[in-house]
């Protein structure tokens, strides 16, 4: 199989109508596959589609990269670059209703033509499209479902207390809060000081990323929690300590199951809260009103297997668009609150959540 993830390969992101910043003011989530594969993947990324950008390049949208362009559509780059035909084609947006509309099929399908490679996090598999399926095969490429599990998935039965390792939990109360974020920079700042450690992606933009993992919302209910205890057990051994990517949040009416998924299945040690204060309800329902963070930390605790409750080291603040001095001050009230670490690793890194991390692998009593 084509692998997805050699960084010299090239990359051209789609991100039609969610990229620029007139959609994140209506659509704030809708690119944030987009938007983790640019802060985290080690390929060659030459440039994201967005028909709705007036902005020329991703700096000017996340203060990031300023050297991957916006493009208007997969014809304005193959016009801009006719002889720089990227390697993969990355579905960096997750439709609405998980179904694909005639026009992003015919974009594929242009891609395709072109002899790109396609990586694709959508719920609708491109390998059970037929048409697309004999169009990739005449022009020799591989269509990557980053979301379809593997085979053969066990029912969890807590292998992963073996583990004598810390093993991490990043959690919140609520969904796209920025669980695998904070998960990929534990992992980067750690790896800075030579300890060895791994983010056990869970969900479809860490797996492009790193080019495996478990997309655990596709998993059959029964099997989720096996699904995360077979990536705890199958992680390399010479990591000090894992990192599960967090999925959903407990008081999401629709992904909650997943979140207790990886809570039980992946038995973790230990557990960072990931919070952000601007979220007042649940994206899931308005009608859920999400709790202050010492809450949380006593709901995941009472929800935990009684053999291995996990610890919270830390709590990450997630205060992209508050004013400076609203969010320093939250931060420290919740600091106040609990006693714990408080830290917003992008905004206003500390470095006292990655701290916290380094002390539990060099004292690891498991």
């Amino acid at each position: 199989m084509f692998d997805f993830t050699i960084e010299t390969h090239s990359v051209l992101i789609y991100a039609d109508q969610a990229f620029s910043r007139k959609c994140r003011e209506q659509y704030p989530l809708r690119a944030k596959t987009a938007d983790g594969y640019l802060r985290y993947a080690k390929t060659h990324i030459v440039g994201v589609i967005d028909s709705s950008a007036t902005e020329q390049n991703v700096e000017e949208i996340l203060g990031i990269r300023p050297d991957v362009m916006l493009y208007q559509s997969l014809d304005h780059y193959l016009q801009r670059n006719p002889s720089h035909i990227p390697d993969i084609f990355m579905i960096g947006i997750a439709p609405s209703g998980g179904e694909m509309s005639g026009e992003l099929k015919n974009v594929i399908k242009l891609a395709i033509s072109h002899g790109m490679h396609i990586m694709s996090g959508m719920h609708y598999e491109l390998n059970q499209d037929s048409e697309l399926k004999e169009l990739a095969c005449k022009h020799q490429v591989t269509m990557w479902d980053v979301r379809v599990p593997p085979e053969g998935l066990a029912v969890a039965s807590c292998k992963a207390y073996v583990m004598k390792k810390p093993i991490i939990l990043t959690c919140a109360a609520d969904a796209a809060i920025g669980k695998m974020t904070v998960g990929f920079e534990i992992e980067r700042l750690l790896s800075q000081k030579g300890i060895k450690g791994e983010l056990l992606a869970t969900g479809q933009t860490a797996i492009m990323i790193k080019g495996k993992g478990i997309s655990i919302d596709r998993v059959i209910g029964d099997f989720m929690p096996g699904a995360v205890e077979q990536l705890v057990l199958e992680a390399d051994p010479d990591n000090r300590f894992l990192v599960i990517e967090g999925q959903g949040g407990i008081f999401h009416p629709g992904y909650a199951p997943v979140s207790l998924a990886l809570l039980h299945g992946g038995m973790p040690s230990h557990a960072i809260l990931i919070q952000r204060p601007q979220r007042r309800h649940s994206i899931g329902s308005k009608l859920i009103k999400l709790p202050a963070p010492q809450v949380m930390i006593t709901k995941y605790k009472e929800m935990a297997l009684p053999i291995r409750i996990p610890e919270f080291i830390g709590i990450a603040v997630n205060s992209n668009g508050m004013p400076e001095q609203e969010a320093k001050e939250i931060m420290k009230q919740y600091t106040d609150e609990t006693g714990l670490p408080v830290e917003d690793m992008i905004r206003f890194p500390t470095g006292e959540i990655a701290r916290a991390v380094e002390k539990i692998v060099l004292e690891n009593t498991l």
